[in-house]
């Protein structure tokens, strides 16, 4: 079983994921820039990123793109 579903296995019943802001370094610049996409700690490893734990955050889990565990880029939660 992947991460994913492990994971989305575990929120299913909530209807969330808990998603973060992710460092991923950008070839272009030579350095590390904060990705435009929130991505779930699996998601980030995928990414080879590193996670900014301060911007946790719980999202619908459908918000994520099909099949991936991370969100659309330019991803904007919805606040209540």
């Amino acid at each position: 079983m992947s991460g994913l579903e492990t994971d989305l296995k575990k929120d299913l019943k909530r209807d969330t994921v808990t998603v973060y802001k992710v460092e991923v370094y950008d070839i272009h610049s030579d350095q590390y820039i904060v990705s435009k996409r929130y991505a779930t700690p699996n998601g980030a490893k995928q990414m080879n990123g590193r996670i900014l734990f301060e911007t946790e955050i719980r999202i619908p889990w459908q918000d994520l793109e099909e099949g991936t565990e991370w969100t659309a880029i330019g991803y904007a939660p919805k606040t209540t």
